[in-house]
Order: structure tokens, then sequence, then C-alpha cells
């Protein structure tokens, strides 16, 4: 029992301990934190770990009494431990992402993190096992020459397995190094993130000297009035409040034109417009209110617009024969805290009248260019020569054309699918969510682009060893651990190269680029160990196929999923055929009953 206590023990504390390390190398490269406060969360996790770890101390103190019973040979047992420890990084992951998901990390984040957090519990798990192996073989398991042959009846039975098998030792390892391969990329994504977050804020930076996304609103009327109240004492006071008119009818035409600003390695989207808007007022006062408590004189026409700093010409204007100036400021915040205004000529004898507007404006922006549509009745047009727009808001297109020339698109509305009037008394109805718009969006985010690709690091890296692990066993020349270990690092580097590349360059050409260099290299590699050109083809052309599969799922989007699960069995179906011949057991003999 003691025995056994002591071994569980070992494997537990030293997990726990791996675990703390490798979560404290990813903090310290993912994060700014000082000396001190560094090593508080150094204490914290390894607080925390041994906290929530203390059921897998118990799970050891069930499994290994029985593994160790079993007539195997020490290889099975260690075999059966790392399945052990398997299971364990599971579950862990499954609590971690049930319980902490709302808490920790949003839900879309949830299959990114479980997969950080199960690759480096998996590793820390086989690492602890690799570095308790040996007192496991010397102190614990029961030497297999020593595992009784003889039972109660009158059988003798020889055990099934007899000899060392090195093939099962060595798959153990090939997968313990594709568990530690997985860390590396961690690393890597956090890089991908880092240099995403470094172009937004050059973007952000150059936006901010140019002008920033701009939504415009309007035009429309803002009206004050004053009533007065007789009081139960006879007594009379006057009380304030305001109005808004929209425009019964209204038609806004926009022509985008985008232009590329560089600042160091990164492109930044700008654009400019002009935007040209027609339509009438009919004016009218709400029934509560007489037209003589109306302040007539301080009646203004406004227009909301995010960004003054955009406004390139002054605004032309014409409103009921007449051409008023806009000036920065709003005489009221409810609808727009931003935009222009100006006092208009109007009067009691207007009132019913239809009062025809037409403006037109130069505007700059980045990122977005949106619309509200506060009319009774309005219809939105854009163009732009962009091929790779992005309509957003609270309404889609009701007609869109994108080809290669280009886009345009047009919104309309109208009385009935409105929340308000032409005459609103309260602006609290006109949400500031029916914006709408179009977002300019670069072609080929090769940010996102790579992070998808490091999504299947697990299968270029899975397969890339398994091929190696076949090659040395049909060959019968080994492979060094340390070999697996270079070539697995040259894998990861082909994301650093894809990622710094594809900055500079279009992502396709970066993809082609870091492959090639990659593969190259790899293949010079198994050429050197071999010493066969025949292999090395193989080798290459296989890595080959392999990009080429990434890369065409990179392309694809609504079938990447039904092509990539045909493509995995696929590439399954060839492995299983590949090793048909392979004799795992080596010289392993069957088991062998003699009864008496």
């Amino acid at each position: 029992m003691q025995n056994i206590i002591k071994a569980s023990a070992r494997l537990w504390f030293t997990t726990l301990c791996v675990f703390t390390a490798v979560v404290s190398m990813y903090l310290f490269f993912t994060e700014v934190y000082t000396g001190t406060q560094f090593i508080g969360y150094i204490f914290f996790i390894f607080l925390i770990a041994t906290t929530l770890s203390s059921p897998a101390f118990l799970v050891y103190l069930l499994i290994l009494p029985p593994i160790n019973r079993l007539w195997f040979p020490n290889s099975i047992k260690v075999l059966l431990l790392a399945i052990t420890n398997l299971t364990l990084a599971v579950l862990y992951t499954a609590f971690y992402i049930s319980e902490l998901s709302g808490l920790l990390f949003t839900e879309q984040k949830a299959c990114s993190e479980a997969y950080y957090f199960f690759a480096m519990l998996g590793s820390s798990s086989f690492i602890a096992l690799l570095i308790q192996h040996r007192f496991l073989q010397n102190h614990f398991f029961i030497p297999y020459s020593n595992l009784p042959t003889m039972n109660s009846s009158n059988e003798t039975t020889v055990p099934p397995l007899t000899g060392s098998n090195k093939i099962l030792y060595k798959a153990i390892v090939t997968g313990l190094l594709i568990m530690i391969m997985l860390i590396p990329m961690i690393f890597v994504s956090n890089l991908v993130q880092e240099r995403e977050q470094r172009r937004k804020e050059v973007e952000k930076d150059v936006s901010s000297k140019w002008a920033a996304p701009q939504t415009v609103s309007g035009p429309y009327l803002y009206v004050p009035y004053k009533k007065m109240i007789t009081g139960n004492t006879g007594k009379t006071s006057y009380t304030s409040g305001y109005f808004f008119i929209l425009p019964e009818q209204l038609f806004i035409n926009g022509n985008i034109d985008t232009e590329e600003r560089k600042r160091s390695i990164y492109k930044v989207l700008l654009y400019k417009t002009k935007v040209s808007g027609s339509g009438h007022f009919q004016l009218a006062i709400p029934k509560n209110i007489a037209p003589e408590e109306i302040q007539w004189n301080e009646i203004k026409l406004c227009m909301g617009i995010s960004d003054f700093k955009g406004i390139e010409q002054k605004i032309d204007l014409q409103f009921n024969q007449s051409k008023p100036v806009l000036l920065p400021g709003l005489p009221n915040t409810d609808i727009d805290s931003n935009g222009l205004s100006v006092s208009v000529p109007l009067n009691a004898t207007d009132i019913g009248k239809t009062l025809p507007f037409h403006t037109q404006m130069a505007l700059r922006g980045s990122g977005q260019l949106h619309f509200m549509p506060l009319a009774g009745n309005s219809n939105f047009a854009l163009q732009s020569k962009l091929t790779s727009p992005s309509f957003d808001g609270n309404t889609l297109p009701a007609s869109r054309k994108v080809n290669s020339e280009g886009f345009s698109a047009n919104w309309s509305f109208n009385n009935a699918n409105l929340p308000f009037t032409t005459v609103v008394t309260d602006a609290k109805v006109i949400p500031k969510s029916m914006a709408f718009g179009v977002s300019l969006l670069q072609p080929g985010n090769e940010y996102a682009q790579t992070d998808r690709c490091s999504k299947y690091a697990i299968l270029l890296i899975g397969l890339s060893f398994a091929l190696f692990f076949i090659m040395e066993i049909m060959q019968n020349k080994p492979v060094h651990p340390v070999q697996y270990v270079l070539v697995g690092l040259a894998l990861v580097i082909f994301y650093t190269l894809l990622l710094s590349i594809s900055e500079i360059t279009s992502f396709d050409l970066a993809y082609f680029m870091a492959a090639s260099a990659t593969i190259l290299l790899i293949t010079v590699y198994v050429h050197s160990h071999f010493q066969k050109a025949k292999t090395a083809a193989y080798f290459t052309l296989l890595l080959s196929l392999l990009y080429g599969f990434i890369f065409i799922l990179l392309r694809l989007e609504d079938t990447a999923l039904l092509v990539g699960s045909i493509g995995l069995f696929i590439i399954l179906a060839v492995v299983m055929y590949a090793s048909r011949h392979i004799s795992w057991y080596q010289s392993v003999s069957p088991a062998v009953v003699v009864t008496k």
C-alpha cells in the first residue's frame, strides 16, 4: 500500500508542477506582469491546480494496483497509464469549459480555449509520466519475469506477451511528442492575435488623423415651443418643450471612393464619398400644441455627422427657396450627439405646406459609412468600385450587386416598417441601432486566414509524425526523438513564416513560399537520414498533398466541413493501407495454454 501511495503521489505532484510551469510560461509570453506580480500568479495557479487536481490523485490510487497486477509487459502498463492521463485531461477540459466559459471567456472562444487547455494539460501529464517512468519501472511495477504462471486450477498459463516491444515504446513517445509540439502552437496563435492587434492600433491611429467611421442622419427639423399653464390658484406659468419633424420623402445617393494609406508594413483602407440628398417636409404640429405656442424664430434644421473632421468642404443646402449655412452644434442631442444645424425662416402660415430641400456634401472617413433612416419614406443608394463590401447594421439592402467592378446597393423604408411617424415628440422611439450601411473590408485578412490555418496544426504535425513513424518501421532505420522534435519545429515555424510573409504580400503567395520552404527543408532532412531519394520523394509528395489539402480548406467556406471530413477519411484509409504489412508485435508470440 505504501508503494501505491508513493507512486500515485509522485505522478500527481509531477504533473501538477509541470502543468504550473507550462501555464506560467503561457502567461509570461502573453501578458505583461511585474516580477512580484508574476510570482504571485504562479503561486495562485499552483494553489488552484492543487485543489482541483485532488480527484486525479484518488484516480491514481484506484487505477495503479489493477494495472500493476496485469500479466503484461511494463510497456503495456505505461500505455494504460498514458490512456488514463488522456482520459483525465479530457474530463478536466470538459469541466474547465462548462464551468468557466461564461466567467472567464465568451462562448465564442470556448473551442480555442478547450484546445489550449487540453494541449497544456495533456502534454504536462505525458511529461510527468516520462519523468517518473524510471521510478515506476524500478520500484513499483512487478518485474515481468516474476509474474506468476501457475493458477489454482490444473492449467499453466504462459503470459500472452513475451519479449520487448520497441514499436509500442516508440508509438508512446511519438504520441507524447505530438502533444508537446502543440505547446509552441499556443504561442503562434498568440503571436497572430498580437500582430492583428498591432494592425488595429495602426488603423486607429491613421483613422484618427483622417476621419473616424461616419454615421449620417437627417435632415430633420427641431421645433421648440412654450406652453402657458394656469394652476388651480389661477396663477399662470410657462413650460418649455420641443418636438422633431422628419422628412416625408428622402432620397440619398452616395458614391464611395477608397484609397490605401501605408504605415510601416500595414495598409489602412480609407474612403471619400460624395453624398447628395433631396426630399421634402410636410410641416405639421402635434394636436396638443397651438401654432402660437411654437417658437418660430428658434426652429432649426439639423443634420447628424459623427466626425466633423471628415467634412471636406462647405455643405451645400437649399431649403424652401433659401440657402442657409450649416454650422457645428445641435440644439438637442436626443437624436444625434454630434452634428450641424442652422435656423430656418418658418411661420404659422407654413403649416401644411410642402417644404422641399436639397443637400450635397463631401465626406471622408474610415471603416464604415452608415445612415439613419429618419424619414417617412426614404431610399438610399450607394455605389463604389470596392469589391469586398460588408453590408451591416440593422437592415440589409433591398437589392445589391457585387462583382469585379465594384458594388451597388439600395435600401428602402416607409411609414409601415418604421417605429415612428414624421412628427416625433419623444426621440426614444428612434433607436440608435437603426443605423445601416456598409463596412469597407480589405480583401484577404491575412491574420484571420493564418489563425484558421493554425487550427489544422494537429493534423499537420500528427500526420507528419505518423508518416515518419511508418517509414522508420518499414525501412528498419530508427528516427531519434530529437529528430522528431526538429521536424516538428520546422512545421511550427511554417506558421511564423506564413504570418510574417503575408504581412508584406498576398496570403496565397505567402502560403506557397512558406509551404515550399518547409517542404524543402524537411525533404533534405529526410534524405540525409534515410539516404534514399525515393523515400524523400514520397515524403515530399505526401507533405505537398497535405499542405494543398489545408489550402483548399482555407479557401472553402460553407463546404469546408464536408470536404475536410471526406479528406480526413481518405487520409486515414491511405495510412491504414500503407501500414497493413507492418508487424506491430515484432517477435511477440501469442498466448499458449497448457493443460495437465
